[in-house]
């Protein structure tokens, strides 16, 4: 007899059928191609079905090393060119600021007052000492240059370096431009301001200007009115080195610090001991320069101006020097109408002595002023042979012209 059958407990049978209904995942050998892979060749193993060709990702793989490699060659080309790019332009900036292969030379530069930095940068380049402009500009904005360059005429070296380029043209600098000026005795503020300007030193206007309103500090000039002619006999007559394009303080400082010399201690005792100022006797200098033929003479015309400012009947100084100062025109001969124009610079019609000085006095002439000679004459004139002589009375002097004016009709 078979033995009999085990009686499945109806619970467990429904559970085996039920777990028997639940889909299991496919093989993964059964899983179908994928959607534009070519299906297997026949004999192909197992193993190597649905495969990627080998030799296709190689290629990649290649093709993406080459890529990469390209790229990297140019990076570094790019890094190469960009560092030779600026060390060039570094270069030439420093070769430019630095100066080291300008050629060697010189060239004048005129810096115009009120120039701004960018109007002499265009001067600079003008003349060839800048190359590149915003760079010039650059510096000088950097080391406050605008402020450290004066106007004036500059002879410069052409292989300056920026520095060297703006200290050239600060005040006193040796490549300033110099020019040597004689004023002449007896020259007056309209004849020297004329030659300044003609030497280029400063325009006559800015002289003008300067010497009316700036206050100098000298004690001889303390009580004097303000005036064009404030200055007029002393400016000390001498020759001097003057920058081309200097201030014109500066041109005016120099000669009234060389009159403030030329008048020593002694001078200044002496005019106080005889009772004059400082500017009476320039005043009293200034005709003896204008009126002596010589310095031999000097103290002579000294002692008949002195004689007529203490005498009673002579109360006119009559120098005629001082009526040609009162003229808006310079003359050689003065007419009737010439000596009779109001001024009071006219000691024809005016008693004493004129309100100032007429020109600039020498030394000699100073000197006479303050130690004329002991004379009794009151007059002078030139006579037949020229040269002046001295009279006590007025019949004396009218004799002397007399024969003059003969001497001057014969030979003409």
């Amino acid at each position: 007899m078979y033995p009999a059958r085990p009686v499945l407990h109806p619970g467990r049978y429904s559970a085996r059928r039920e777990m028997a209904s639940v889909p299991q995942p496919p093989n993964r050998s059964s899983r179908p191609a994928r959607q534009g892979t070519p299906p297997p060749r026949k004999g192909t193993p197992p193993s190597q079905q649905g495969a990627r060709p080998a030799n296709r990702s190689s290629a990649r793989k290649g093709k993406r090393t080459n890529t990469g490699c390209l790229t990297g060659v140019l990076y570094f080309l790019f890094v190469v060119c960009l560092s030779a790019l600026l060390a060039g332009f570094g270069w030439m900036s420093a070769n430019e600021v630095l100066g080291l292969s300008k050629p060697e030379g010189q060239v004048t530069v005129e810096v115009p007052e009120g120039a701004t930095i960018s109007e002499i940068t265009a001067i600079l380049q003008e003349q060839e000492l800048v190359q590149w402009p915003w760079l010039f500009k650059l510096y000088a904005n950097v080391t406050d240059a605008e402020s450290k360059i004066v106007p004036g005429t500059y002879t410069v070296d052409t292989n300056l370096d920026y520095m060297a380029i703006v200290s050239a043209m600060k005040k006193g600098s040796q490549y300033r431009a110099i020019v040597k000026v004689v004023i002449p005795e007896g020259f007056t503020m309209k004849d020297i301001f004329a030659r300044l300007a003609e030497n280029k030193v400063c325009d006559e206007a800015s002289l003008w200007a300067t010497a009316r309103t700036h206050k100098f500090s000298y004690s001889f000039l303390d009580d004097l009115p303000i005036a064009d002619n404030r200055l007029e006999g002393y400016l000390f007559p001498d020759t001097y080195d003057f920058y081309v394009g200097e201030d014109p303080v500066d041109v005016l400082s120099k000669m009234l610090s060389n009159f403030n010399r030329k008048l020593t201690a002694d001078m200044r005792a002496r005019a106080e001991s005889m009772g004059y100022s400082i500017h009476e006797i320039v005043t009293i200098a200034a005709m003896v320069e204008r009126e002596a033929a010589n310095a031999q003479e000097a103290p002579t015309i000294a002692s008949v101006i002195y004689n007529r400012l203490r005498s009673d009947s002579f109360p006119y100084l009559e120098i005629d020097a001082t009526i040609l100062y009162a003229l808006p025109e310079h003359k050689d001969q003065l007419t009737d109408a010439d000596l009779q124009i109001d001024s009071p610079y006219n000691t024809r019609l005016y008693p004493g002595l004129p309100p100032g000085p007429i020109a600039s006095p020498g030394r000699s002439s100073l000197v006479a002023a303050l130690d004329p000679d002991e004379t009794n004459y009151y007059f002078y004139a030139v006579n037949k042979d020229g040269v002046h002589q001295f009279s006590r009375t007025l019949a004396e002097h009218n004799k002397v012209v007399e024969e003059a004016k003969q001497a001057a009709a014969a030979g003409g």
